[in-house]
């Protein structure tokens, strides 16, 4: 999910929860993704894939502060989320040292945080990696024991209030684990090799 769509949202929880009374509001709302793979005795052991969101609502009635949080970004679950941040407000006692909401502000701009390459790899993209680290591993016959993973993770986020606040970001990881025993002549030795990036490029199962 683009972190545009993200901030449109929560611009969208921010009017609900406007027009149902709050004085001030906010809204946040993160979105992920990861795929990988686990390699165990030399063997493709496990895949996985999953995406996780949520988009939380923090309203102010005067000094009453409430919150509410739902893992559907669908409208109707956005709109029910200020309402029933709205309702928590009235219902808490006022807080003394409530500061308000921020206002806007111009975060410092950091390059490389994302790699669509990343973002787009897919559960097989992850398996084909694994798959040349195990033959990497098995080109020495020595090597009787290997273990390890591969994954690639892409998420977005956004935050907006009543005071004008609205930022968004999105970033990505990729990662490679490899963990080999030896054996020779009655001993054993052991290696371990570990790699992560922003950039999936950068991740090497060799």
């Amino acid at each position: 999910m683009k972190p545009e769509e993200l901030l449109s949202m929560c611009e969208k929880a921010v009017e609900e929860a406007l027009k149902l009374g709050a004085g001030e509001a906010e809204a946040i709302a993160t979105w992920s993704r990861a795929v990988g793979v686990e390699v165990e005795k030399l063997q493709l052991k496990s895949a996985r894939a999953h995406v996780e969101a949520g988009l939380g609502v923090r309203v102010a009635l005067g000094r009453k502060v409430g919150f509410s949080f739902t893992s559907h970004l669908t409208p109707d679950s956005i709109r029910k989320a200020a309402e029933r941040a709205v309702e928590v407000a009235k219902a808490k006692p006022e807080d003394p040292l409530w500061p308000g909401l921020p206002g806007p502000a111009e975060p410092a701009s950091v390059q490389g945080l994302y790699d669509p390459k990343a973002a787009e790899a897919t559960l097989e993209d992850a398996a084909e990696l694994a798959r040349q680290m195990i033959e990497a591993m098995k080109v020495d016959a020595r090597v009787k024991a290997g273990s390890g993973g591969v994954g690639f993770a892409a998420h977005a986020s956004a935050i907006a209030n009543s005071k004008g606040l609205a930022l968004s970001a999105q970033g990505t990881s990729a990662h490679a684990s490899a963990y080999a025993v030896a054996e020779e002549a009655g001993e054993s030795s052991a290696g371990f090799e570990y790699e992560a990036s922003r950039q999936a490029s950068d991740i090497s199962p060799l």
